[in-house]
């Protein structure tokens, strides 16, 4: 048994049908003038019109050309490279290389290059052992040649042969040719806010620019480079996706700014990127769950913790007139901003009617100077009233001590048989 291989004499050293198609896209509506060079001179090849934000393809059948972009207002030009593709020529010959690889040793007589219009011999009288090559020089173009025969002792060899000029494809853009799918971030949570080491939900639209299908992977990035989390999505041509992935906030209060990537499965590349504002808030208050009984809280009777419950709570029969306060202090070593003030409330007083008023009133205190306080009134037509307690008190405090007070004033009218108060959950977050 013999095979044929096939190798250039020598690398060609020029191309034809060369074309280079280029992915534009711009943030406003601009013009785009395509010149080609050949040799020293430009050819202007035509004019063409990008409208802001939707891409479009330019296609140069030279290796070198130049772009003049143009608008009335400024812009921004994203250039990618969809593919370049060469068809490239051997003029100058070939090798043919016949190597026996059966078991016996066979005596090759010569090779027979045959077209559709004439027939070449080359003459040769060899043995070959098994696993043994000869090699010929052929001062022919490869892509004119239809059939070898190589002419052995027992049998005349048949390789039919169909080589055309091969096309070259180098790809440094998406997908690697025409069809690509490229990943663009349409919309996104800009920023994320919380408390320190707190996991909170990020979520971003991404679109498939391209003309095929793919797979992309959207990744969060933190601002020390490192990959926070990532997620992925097969998008179809010119769809979208909406994805979802919850992140951990850094441990230390202040303003990141992280990274949103669109890496692409289908090139190995990143289509997309945009800025992500993270605003991480420092926690003020210990203990707000009451987890810990009254540990770091100042309780004023009847305030109590209900251990049962975990939660700080009055409840009494027959109650009088209450002025009572739930505090703690906190302290703060630099400047900062108090974001969010948050508590679970609960108020109940039967029968409603001996109730001239039930308040709790929120305060923030430096020393003897109420620096902020809200007040939540009991509605005697909504007994018992309850709720989750949200404020943004914007303060902005110098390094020092401060108390947060949480205070049940109670005022009855007569016979009043029950009051309950009940306070949990307690949050005060800041931000340098």
């Amino acid at each position: 048994m013999l095979i044929l291989y096939f190798s250039a004499i020598n690398v060609p050293k020029y191309f034809y049908n060369v074309t280079s198609n280029l992915y534009l896209s711009s943030d406003e509506t601009v013009e785009a003038t395509l010149y080609e060079k050949n040799s020293s001179t430009l050819i202007f090849r035509g004019t063409y019109t990008l409208p802001a934000n939707s891409p479009i393809v330019i296609t140069s059948h030279f290796v070198n050309y130049t772009i003049i972009f143009s608008s009335t207002s400024p812009f921004m030009i994203s250039i990618d490279f969809l593919d370049y593709t060469f068809q490239a020529y051997n003029m100058s010959g070939f090798y043919a290389k016949i190597t026996n690889i059966g078991p016996s040793p066979t005596r090759l007589y010569g090779l027979w290059l045959l077209s559709s219009t004439y027939a070449r011999r080359i003459n040769t009288s060899t043995w070959l052992e098994p696993g043994s090559s000869q090699t010929f020089s052929v001062n022919l173009s490869v892509s004119s040649i239809s059939e070898i025969r190589a002419i052995t002792t027992t049998r005349v060899n048949i390789f039919r042969i169909s080589v055309k000029p091969p096309t070259l494809t180098a790809a440094p853009g998406p997908g690697g040719g025409r069809a690509y799918s490229k990943f663009m971030i349409t919309s996104y949570i800009q920023t994320i806010a919380g408390p320190v080491s707190s996991k909170q939900l990020f979520v971003a639209t991404v679109q498939n620019t391209g003309n095929a299908s793919g797979t992309v992977v959207i990744q969060v990035w933190d601002s020390n480079g490192n990959l926070v989390n990532s997620t992925q999505a097969t998008i179809p041509a010119g769809g979208s996706a909406t994805m979802s992935l919850y992140v951990t906030l850094p441990s230390t209060p202040g303003t990141y700014t992280w990274a949103v990537k669109t890496y692409n499965l289908n090139t190995g590349r990143y289509d997309d990127e945009k800025t992500l504002t993270v605003s991480v808030y420092g926690e003020l208050i210990k203990n707000g769950d009451f987890s810990q009984d009254r540990a770091y809280w100042t309780l004023e009777s009847p305030w109590s913790i209900d251990t049962s419950l975990q939660l700080a709570r009055i409840n009494l029969a027959n109650p009088g007139n209450i002025n009572a306060s739930l505090s703690q202090n906190f302290t703060v070593s630099s400047v900062v901003t108090l974001t969010q003030l948050k508590l679970y409330y609960y108020m109940d007083a039967n029968p409603p009617g001996q109730v001239n008023s039930l308040q709790l009133v929120i305060s923030i205190e430096s020393g003897s100077t109420t620096l902020w306080s809200q007040t939540i009134n009991w509605n005697q037509n909504n007994n018992p009233a309850q709720g989750n307690y949200n404020a943004q008190p914007s303060i902005r405090l110098a390094p020092g001590t401060y108390t947060l007070r949480i205070k049940a004033l109670l005022n009855v009218q007569k016979n009043l048989n029950q009051v309950d108060i009940r306070v949990d959950n307690v949050s005060l977050l800041a931000t340098p």
